[in-house]
């Protein structure tokens, strides 16, 4: 079979760390695929992100985020193949998208405490300083509270919406809670000891895995025409 090293990318001396071991502690390196440039996305620790070829390795593009707070550092979201998410500090985030690649830099007028953002479509989901489950939208540029989410994990948000607009979040304390689109609870529910990952939805059903060790799918009824 054709298996082979296309390329590779030496982690600069400038972005490096030193662990305990005596070796380079590379944590800071993030990578995604982009798909509008058919490259590799590298994010380092300067704040620099290269975009370069899948073919060849070749320098496509090149841009300086400024302002990334040190402390986001080790938890930047850089997962998407089309969009890419980084948060720049307490209130905004920068939002990587297009061929040639554009930056927008977004203000959420709220204080962050989800350090991985999760982006769906054209929303932006987070929580904020009160425990409250926020939605951001990247077109009208605006944030909309949700609801009460109260998660008790602050690196991962597991949240998604539904066909039906509805939103659904899993918490750090086994809840599974169904939101309505314009904001306000429509259902709580203890599903497990821990939802441990993104939530996965197709149709009205959500998958999802646990601390337990067990993958769940759960299934939620038609939203009716008075809720």
């Amino acid at each position: 079979s054709d298996q082979r090293i296309m390329w590779s990318k030496e982690l600069p001396k400038h972005t490096q760390r030193v662990a305990y071991s005596g070796y380079p502690n590379i944590a800071a390196l993030h990578t995604s695929i982009y798909a509008p440039l058919e490259a590799a996305a590298v994010l380092w620790e300067n704040g620099v992100l290269n975009f370069f070829a899948l073919k060849d390795g070749s320098e496509i593009q090149s841009l300086e985020l400024i302002g990334l707070a040190e402390e986001y550092h080790d938890d930047l979201s850089v997962k998407s193949t089309s969009n890419i998410v980084i948060r720049k500090n307490q209130t905004e985030f920068y939002h990587i998208h297009g061929n040639p690649v554009l930056v927008d830099l977004h203000d959420t007028r709220e204080n962050i405490t989800t350090y991985v953002l999760k982006r769906q479509n054209d929303d932006v989901f987070f929580q904020n300083d009160r425990k409250q489950l926020c939605c951001y939208s990247l077109e009208l540029r605006q944030t909309k509270i949700i609801g009460l989410l109260d998660n008790a994990r602050d690196y991962l948000l597991s949240v998604v919406r539904l066909e039906d607009q509805t939103i659904i979040a899993g918490t750090a304390q086994g809840l599974l809670i169904r939101y309505r689109p314009e904001g306000g609870m429509l259902s709580r529910q203890k599903v497990c000891k821990r939802v441990l990952t993104p939530l996965f939805a197709r149709g009205n059903v959500v998958c999802f895995g646990t601390q337990s060790g067990s993958v769940m799918a759960w299934r939620f009824p038609p939203r009716g025409p008075s809720t």
